[in-house]
């Protein structure tokens, strides 16, 4: 349903009347940190990365995803204190962006920047908002090996955003066993993915068959979501003029579904189901 405030994208529009309601719960049983909280663990990340001249993983999606944090490191890494905009400055710090489909996805944001938020448009019009000074985007597989050479201290943006492929498992390889490197989590990590054994400190983790030792520092961020929180679904959901039906919730792991669904119940006094896989609704 997306994730709001966006820095990029307008709001999400309200339905007033439907019969049944299918709505996703991956965040049905937390809150995310607001978009300041969220900037300053970001900020956070960078400045100790560029502390212990290290390296800085980030598994990100290529929709949306990448965009915020390009469009968040812009402030932090290019924009001095007192400029006006959002962030400081946390020092020079190369960034690399070694996602295929996120160029070229960042490239339709570039070029429709009609379709943005007021505010993003706003700094559209007086910067180029995804590019800046320090900032590399790695298309060819030359350029992405390049990356293994650059000094530290580097952010290296890869997917895939859950670590099941793409260009991302090979800087992991490179850079799980390293303590001083840091990796940070920006989206959801489903259970049986690489992603999700490196967030747990589950070791060693294998990747392309061979085992590394997982001693990076792992940190998360559950603000740069593309999923909205409980509290943004369950405010979602209060805006029907008359209650559905019934409201199905899906897309999440049993417990953020089951707790949605309480709430639904609870709070908006909604009949709710859980479907299990495979299973049959009547309507």
């Amino acid at each position: 349903m997306g994730n709001i405030p966006s820095v990029l994208l307008n709001q999400y529009a309200y339905i007033e009347q439907a019969d049944y309601v299918l709505v996703e719960s991956v965040y049905g049983d937390r809150i995310h940190e607001d978009n300041s909280e969220r900037s300053l663990i970001l900020k956070k990340a960078l400045k100790d990365t560029i502390e212990r001249q290290s390296t800085l993983l980030i598994p990100t999606f290529a929709i949306e995803r990448t965009q915020d944090l390009i469009y968040e490191m812009n402030d932090l890494v290019t924009n001095n204190d007192g400029s006006g905009k959002r962030l400081g400055r946390v020092g020079e710090i190369d960034v690399y962006l070694d996602s295929p489909m996120g160029i070229e996805v960042t490239k339709v944001f570039r070029k429709y920047t009609q379709y943005l938020n007021e505010s993003a448009r706003k700094h559209a019009k007086n910067d180029e908002i995804f590019q800046f000074p320090f900032f590399t985007m790695t298309s060819s597989t030359e350029e992405s090996m390049e990356i293994n050479t650059a000094p530290n201290p580097k952010v290296i943006m890869a997917g895939a955003g859950m670590s099941t492929g793409g260009r991302i498992l090979y800087h992991e390889e490179r850079y799980l066993e390293n303590p001083d490197n840091i990796i940070l989590f920006v989206g959801h990590q489903v259970a049986g993915t690489t992603g999700y054994a490196i967030k747990e400190g589950d070791t060693p983790i294998y990747i392309h068959g061979s085992p590394v030792e997982n001693n990076i520092e792992k940190r998360v961020i559950d603000g740069y979501s593309g999923h909205a929180d409980q509290a943004m679904l369950l405010n979602w959901l209060s805006e029907f003029q008359t209650n559905p039906e019934k409201v199905f919730i899906v897309q999440g792991d049993k417990a953020a579904s089951e707790a949605l669904a309480h709430k639904a119940r609870h709070v908006l006094g909604y009949k709710t189901c859980v479907p299990r896989p495979n299973e049959l609704v009547s309507l």
